[in-house]
């Protein structure tokens, strides 16, 4: 993924899951409630709510592939299993 990012498919598909599942999240209003408080706790206004999937609209391919490469280090890759141990 460093090397060769992601492709236009993949952001338009990330936003769309994104966005299309944001008005399900806050059918629940104690999940709109929650919202408003975790957004208080970071200091952003309730207008962030609505403005949230524009946001998420408006992420471009140049963001998605600097944030891959400031954050996704393969020479600190870790990998942890959980289960039974044994040659299986």
């Amino acid at each position: 993924m460093r090397e060769q990012g992601i492709t236009q498919a993949e952001l338009n598909t990330a936003k769309r899951s994104i966005t299309n599942s944001y008005p399900v999240d806050l059918a629940n209003p104690s999940d709109v409630a929650d919202l408003i408080l975790k957004n208080s706790v970071y200091g952003l206004s309730l207008a962030e709510i609505k403005e949230f999937p524009k946001q998420i609209d408006a992420v471009d391919m140049a963001q998605v592939q600097q944030v891959i490469k400031d954050l996704i280090h393969p020479e600190n890759l870790v990998i942890v299993t959980a289960g039974p141990g044994g040659n299986q």
